[in-house]
């Protein structure tokens, strides 16, 4: 089954799972929505504003695979995945009703777990509405505050999301399902099919200068490119110290500077900043198939200690990781399944990118 028809399937599923629930209830609910003038309003039924609607009419397609038949009581209440099903469906009708804001998950850790909100921001308002799930099939609002951009992204994007995963800021590429041009990107990992063979990852271009253009640099050169967070902000050389093999150039008051880590050539030199991540520019989600000989490496080692594994000579190279084995049997917060993906974190530095398929990746932790 490809990537894309699993999360129509399980964006179907979670339509079923909410209608049986009764998804159209006329109940009453603490909330906060919006009228048409931008006020807000507090304990209105949306259900008296509009016909509340299903997530999965925004996947479906003549093409799309029958999803499998499901009851609310197949999914847990208050389990990730019915929260899941709840603040998509939720996001769903609330866009239809206020288009143009931005959504996103946020991961709150409590004392030995963790739980997920929901945050639908509205940023010429310059607030966030943080929702909460609840013994209901609506989510219930948490608290306003004042607007972040983290983990928000335009709806059109957020409603392709297979988990609840923080996503950072990454920007629109229409068709998160469609691979990127053949490259090598960095990143994060966000996601994964529970069999490993897909992963859902937030990916940008590092910025890499030739030996030749690094020697060129003069103090109050501009270097092309917005670093991972997508801002305007201009990366500006302001010092410059030693030459030759010494030469060291700084950036943007010293919070960024050159190195020759994570280089594909040896010789060149890529803009860093602290713990030595890569700068990585223009942010996208994707699906991505791994291939079947996918070369995995990671750095969990020093997480996961002497801690054994069973390799799984069905399984692929990523379930067969010492990262896919922290995730998912040591790391105390673990995700829930949710359909057929798991919630997953981890820096992706780098991911190869060849056909259209994912034909290396490495993990780290910091």
């Amino acid at each position: 089954m490809s990537n894309k028809t699993r999360i129509i399937a399980l964006l179907l599923t979670a339509s079923l799972a909410l209608s049986a629930a009764g998804c159209t209830d006329s109940s009453t609910r603490s909330g906060r929505d919006r009228d048409d003038d931008g006020n807000s309003s507090i304990g209105k039924n949306p259900t008296e504003q509009t016909e509340q609607t299903t997530a999965s009419e925004t996947q479906v397609t003549a093409t799309t695979a029958e999803p499998t038949e499901t009851t609310a009581a197949s999914v847990d209440t208050g389990s990730d995945a019915y929260n899941y099903f709840v603040f998509m469906n939720y996001a769903y009708n609330y866009n239809s009703e206020h288009p143009g804001l931005e959504y996103g998950f946020e991961r709150n850790y409590i004392d030995d777990h963790s739980e997920w909100t929901l945050v639908i921001s509205d940023p010429d308002a310059g607030t966030s509405d943080v929702y909460i799930g609840c013994d209901d099939v609506f989510p219930e609002l948490y608290e306003t505050r004042d607007f972040i951009s983290s983990n928000a992204t335009d709806y059109d994007t957020f409603i392709q999301l297979p988990v609840m995963t923080e996503i950072g800021h990454c920007q629109s590429s229409g068709d998160v399902y469609e691979a990127p041009a053949d490259g090598r990107y960095f990143g994060s990992i966000l996601g994964a099919t529970d069999d490993g063979t897909c992963i859902l990852v937030a990916l940008g271009e590092a910025i890499v200068l030739t030996e030749a253009e690094y020697n060129a640099l003069e103090v109050g050169d501009i270097i092309p490119g917005h670093p991972t967070w997508n801002s305007d902000l201009d990366l500006v050389v302001t010092d410059i110290t030693g030459s030759g093999s010494s030469r060291e150039v700084e950036v943007c008051d010293g919070e960024m500077w050159f190195s020759h880590s994570y280089a594909e050539n040896p010789t060149d030199y890529v803009l860093t900043e602290a713990s030595d991540n890569p700068v990585y520019t223009q942010t996208y989600l994707y699906g991505l198939d791994l291939a079947e000989d996918c070369e995995v490496t990671d750095t969990y080692s020093f997480l996961a200690g002497d801690s054994a594994f069973a390799v799984d000579f069905e399984a692929g190279p990523l379930v067969n990781s010492v990262y896919w084995h922290y995730s998912r049997e040591i790391d105390p917060y673990r995700s829930e399944l949710i359909g057929v993906w798991y919630e997953m974190d981890g820096l992706a530095y780098p991911v190869v990118v060849e056909d259209g398929v994912v034909t290396a990746i490495n993990i780290e932790w910091r």
